[in-house]
């Protein structure tokens, strides 16, 4: 983080301050895997809100972030140690999500349903919330290829976390599954920044991998047998819900960050009622659907808390909450390793070519038919993702299918 002078508004903002919300940010941690009480808050009563701060300096929730040195200039050490700064800088090389035009949404979105998302994974007391939502969103890439493998959290987290990198980390590098390197949550902790405070309750050193020559090089063996990777993040920036809900209706989970409050710490149901953002925790997480709820449209969240959080590690954020407490959305163009690395834009959406049952001009998901404009040639099919291998050929009759990378018979 750049070291900046901040304002007395600004200190006393982050005097209300925690971040990542894992789940050890919930007191106290009765056993590994559990998630017990409610958020810790710390600092002077009634700092100023987040929105207030951001709107007095003029800026973005976003863009304010950036401007703040991480962990501030008079922090307490112990509310340091939960700050996940890589939330608190925007991807660098990050490109513009360019959107598409909405119309004819499904009403509801389940990626669950399609067998779209991937395990409910839980991220211990180590601030890697980030690197858990990627790790969800390259599990959902697998499944719309017909595969069902799982990407490794601590692959991602040993690739960012080290030396308090940011996501940019990751970029163009290969990711490991993980069966190769499964998640250990003290083996985290080792790779984890100065401002995590998850080294008592592991009982290690943290930014210690370094001098562990054992476990840099299961960091090594993890590099060699990366099986996906994220070639670019397209920033939807402003984040609008059409787009996301967009995506999610062509079958993609879109990565999320957003600052939370207590509802958070002790939720045991599907329902997310709003929260105020006075204490914000800035968190990630990825988003795998929505639907119309009784008063207005909810998204479909996937957490890595555990399956004991929410209903199954999944909760309903209302559309009103995602609109005001939004930080940053990203879309991730992931590929195969394997795979060239993607140099053109990707595709709008990653959709099915048009076949018989969708009026002109839509294109078929796994929800229904969706009016959108899409990029295409004849040689290759609407909709086609551009970082994916060619479309196979497929016998007369059939189309590809850009979900399974095999044929479709309409």
């Amino acid at each position: 983080m750049r070291e900046t002078q901040l304002g007395s508004t600004v200190i006393a903002l982050f005097m209300g301050l925690t971040a990542c919300g894992s789940g050890a940010d919930r007191q106290p941690r009765v056993a590994e895997g559990q998630s017990s009480g409610s958020m810790s808050t710390w600092g002077p009563p009634s700092p100023p809100s987040w929105a207030a701060a951001a709107a007095a300096a003029g800026l973005s929730a976003k863009a304010f972030l950036e401007t703040l040195p991480c962990p501030p200039p008079g922090m307490p050490p112990e509310a340091a140690q939960r700050l996940d700064c890589s939330l608190y800088h925007q991807v660098a090389g990050a490109v513009p999500y360019v959107p598409a035009v909405v119309a004819n949404l499904p009403r509801e979105v389940d990626l669950r349903v399609n067998h779209l998302t991937g395990p409910v994974k839980n991220q211990g007391q180590v601030g890697s919330c980030a690197g858990f939502a990627l790790t969800s969103i390259v599990d959902n890439a697998a499944r719309r290829w017909g595969r069902n493998e799982v990407a490794s959290p601590l692959h991602v987290y040993a690739t960012y976390g080290l030396h308090g990198q940011g996501l940019d980390a990751v970029t163009g590098r290969p990711i490991a599954l993980d069966p190769v390197w499964p998640y250990d949550p003290r083996r985290a902790c080792e790779f984890a920044p100065p401002s995590d405070g998850c080294g008592p309750a592991y009982g290690v050193g943290q930014g210690d991998a370094e001098s562990q020559p054992w476990l840099m090089g299961e960091k090594a063996r993890a590099d060699a047998g990366g099986r996906y990777r994220v070639d670019a993040f397209e920033s939807i920036d402003p984040v609008d819900p059409d787009q996301i809900a967009l995506l999610n209706a062509a079958g993609e989970a879109v990565w999320f960050s957003l600052d939370i409050g207590d509802v958070w710490g002790s939720l045991s149901d599907l329902e997310l009622p709003d929260w105020d953002s006075d204490t914000p925790s800035a968190h990630a997480v990825a988003i795998v659907g929505y639907r119309q709820g009784p008063r207005e449209r909810e998204f479909l969240i996937q957490n890595s808390w555990g399956a004991d959080w929410g209903r199954g590690g999944f909760a309903l954020l209302p559309e009103s909450a995602l609109r005001r407490h939004a930080l940053q959305a990203y879309r991730l163009r992931v590929s195969d390793a394997a795979w060239p690395a993607a140099t053109k834009p990707a595709p709008n959406l990653i959709g099915m070519p048009t076949i018989p049952g969708c009026t002109s001009g839509a294109i078929p998901s796994p929800f229904g038919c969706i009016q959108i404009p899409l990029p295409g040639s004849p040689a290759t099919p609407l909709g086609w993702p551009t970082w994916l291998p060619p479309p196979p050929a497929c016998a007369s009759g059939s189309l590809p299918n850009p979900f399974t990378g095999g044929c479709v018979t309409p």
